[in-house]
């Protein structure tokens, strides 16, 4: 079949579960707060796991980290209409680093955090400015021109080795990704985005706990990993 620039998220791309939840008695301390939304985001695209494995646990933060990774590999290739089953290891190790290098360049502003008092106990809003890296426009006509190449070799005829033309053109995808990986750069202009989190006694014993939920973690995914421009 022919590929084109994905424009829309016609499937699943393995939704990440990274919910951060920290004990609190009483109000939620804002510094508390700071200390693990940012721990968290730390852990997720830079693979600085030491602070958010302090309070979710031994390795969870590699486990954060090494997820998120895939993800963004998987996004990346989903864009560039790149057949993952066709890809071979080290190729697929190639998406992986190509990710991890970019993902160091995304970057955040925590600009504050509101905490309200209510019926229930406590609500209140992460305020955060998001800033993803501008690696999409950089190799966009690169990918269009391989997508180009690869239309004209494949013809939907049965004798065509269709596997083997897939191996190729996943590699020189990732060739033209590795060529604009070091020049990514974060945008200039933020995303702003609001976040809640609550005090939840059900879910986390009478002392409550601050929690972000999946929901919301998936939309800072879909900022920063540009998902929510497929």
């Amino acid at each position: 079949m022919k590929k084109l620039v994905r424009v829309l998220l016609g499937v699943v791309l393995c939704l990440q579960l990274t919910g951060c939840t920290m004990p609190f008695v009483g109000a939620p301390n804002r510094w508390e707060c700071y200390e693990a939304f940012d721990a968290t985001m730390r852990a997720s695209y830079r693979g600085d796991v030491g602070d958010y494995d302090d309070y979710a646990g031994p390795s969870e933060g590699q486990k954060l980290y090494d997820g998120e990774v895939r993800l963004y590999a998987y996004t990346l290739m989903y864009w560039a209409s790149v057949e993952p089953d066709y890809v071979d290891e080290e190729t697929f190790e190639g998406f992986l680093e190509v990710a991890r290098t970019v993902l160091a360049k995304v970057d955040w502003e925590i600009v504050g955090f509101y905490a309200v008092d209510n019926e229930r106990g406590y609500d209140g809003i992460v305020e955060v400015y998001l800033y993803p890296t501008d690696l999409l426009d950089l190799m966009k006509d690169d990918i269009q021109d391989a997508i180009e190449a690869y239309n004209e070799v494949y013809t939907g005829d049965e004798e065509t080795n269709y596997e083997e033309i897939e191996r190729l053109y996943g590699w020189m995808i990732l060739e033209i990704m590795q060529s604009y990986a070091d020049l990514a750069q974060p945008v200039s202009q933020p995303e702003k985005q609001l976040y809640w989190y609550a005090k939840d006694v059900d879910v986390f014993g009478e002392d409550g706990g601050i929690v972000i939920s999946n929901t919301d973690w998936d939309e800072v995914d879909e900022v920063l990993m540009e998902i929510d421009r497929l």
